[in-house]
């Protein structure tokens, strides 16, 4: 578990990303701010299959919920005020498989899609799309499964079209 914030660079075709990963211990969270100020594009990524799982260091709390209510503090935050999000549901191919056998319905009482795989990853992309409150803010959405390298490939080069689109939006 990450409990501090920490840094990498990376370069894509001749662009370079300064990607902070600000997850992990809660009591850490209040420490992300700091390092957001001109940032173009927030990647948020949710372990989507971790639906009926708990905190390690709250086992009262959700883990997806506990990731939607730190998306809207992030998505909602006055710094992010014109920042767009790309919101990743990684481990899909967990997800895909666990839907068959634990319910999502049990944890989400609204849910109505059985274990339909597209009714299931649409309806937590409709939450998390659902928590922004500014009305112009993009949320650009993926499925992700970080181990599938081609799939991956894929989800990078449409994270980096993005990225490069809103440097050319702000740009003017």
């Amino acid at each position: 578990m990450t409990t501090a914030v920490t840094e990498s660079i990376v370069s894509i075709n001749r662009i370079t990303y300064r990607i902070y990963d600000v997850a992990g211990h809660r009591g850490m969270r209040h420490a992300w701010a700091n390092y957001f100020e001109d940032a173009r594009a927030v990647i948020f990524v949710v372990a989507i299959s971790s639906y009926d799982q708990c905190l390690a260091e709250d086992p009262t709390v959700n883990r997806m919920k506990d990731a939607m209510q730190l998306f809207a503090a992030v998505c909602n935050h006055p710094l992010f005020a014109e920042t767009s999000v790309i919101l990743l549901l990684n481990k899909i191919d967990i997800f895909r498989r666990k839907i068959k056998v634990k319910a999502i319905d049990e944890v989400f009482k609204d849910y109505k899609g059985g274990s339909d795989y597209t009714q299931a990853t649409s309806y937590f992309a409709r939450i998390f799309v659902k928590l922004n409150k500014h009305p112009d803010k993009q949320i650009y959405t993926h499925l992700t499964w970080a181990t599938d390298t081609k799939q991956t490939k894929v989800v990078l080069a449409a994270v980096t079209d993005t990225v490069q689109r809103i440097a050319l939006r702000m740009a003017g």
